[in-house]
């Protein structure tokens, strides 16, 4: 019975310090408390409509300090408020990555999009699929591996309660049932952290930055023509390292085409 126990808390010791490298080793800043005084200026400049300024100090501090959501968002700000729509897009969706929980910065993103001349239709997924990606939004990647750690940390001591317990107790099968809940939310929130990380890791997706550009079924100026797309029109990267000049997209209507790299910008 004893070693049982020990059994149980060893791993439990041993899974919440590899959580805690995970954690550590993927954590993204979500808030402006670890960015320098200098955040105070950019919005200082955005407030007094000197837009240009406020998008190259934000960006510097994306570059030099670590990206962040809230910065994500008041650049895309900036650059919505000086017409371009394509920056807007791109940094709304980079912050979106980020904080998927974000109602201002998902209104700000819905906004820019309206303004597009391609609308972008979403493709009819089954229920199941709609619930799964509804449910990854409600929290972001660290508060997900949160709830990793703790309905874990709360399963096995279930676990230990139910070893320790006698046979004889009414209640024992409670804390089993109980425990065997907890593992599988803590399983579920693994796989929406892990799913997040590889959304945030490979950059499948991209946002057209020409006024209008044409997608070719061939990466040459004398493949066939499949559609002519417009700014802030957003399409998934198929291949981006075959072609130097050239990448593979995937257009929401399901068609494969190639466009010029310099005409669209990874998110």
């Amino acid at each position: 019975m004893n070693k049982n126990i020990i059994s149980i808390l060893l791993f439990l010791t041993v899974f919440q310090t590899m959580m805690g490298q995970e954690s550590t080793t993927y954590r993204i800043s979500m808030g402006n408390d670890s960015v320098p005084v200098s955040v105070q200026a950019a919005d200082q400049a955005y407030v007094a409509g000197q837009y240009v300024q406020a998008i190259d100090m934000y960006q510097e501090i994306l570059d030099t300090k670590g990206v962040s959501a809230s910065l994500y968002l008041n650049l895309g700000n900036a650059y919505y408020k000086t017409d371009n729509l394509a920056q807007a897009l791109i940094n709304y969706e980079r912050a979106i990555l980020l904080d998927p929980t974000d109602q201002d910065i998902r209104f700000n993103l819905e906004l820019a999009r309206s303004k597009c001349v391609d609308k972008t239709t979403q493709p009819n997924v089954l229920f199941i699929t709609a619930f799964a990606h509804k449910l990854s939004n409600l929290l972001n990647i660290n508060q997900w591996g949160s709830v990793v750690i703790i309905c874990f940390a709360i399963a096995m001591i279930l676990l230990a309660v139910f070893f320790v317990i006698g046979g004889g107790n009414s209640f024992r099968n409670i804390y089993l049932w109980s425990a065997v809940v907890m593992i599988l939310i803590s399983i579920t929130s693994w796989i929406i952290a892990g799913s997040q990380k590889h959304a945030l890791a490979n950059h499948e997706y991209a946002i057209v930055t020409a006024p209008s550009v044409t997608v070719r079924s061939t990466p040459s100026e004398q493949g066939t023509e499949i559609v002519i797309v417009h700014e802030g029109y957003k399409v998934k990267v198929v291949d981006k390292t075959s072609m130097k000049q050239w990448m593979e997209i995937k257009l929401d209507d399901g068609n494969v085409g190639w466009i010029e790299s310099g005409m669209i910008e990874i998110i």
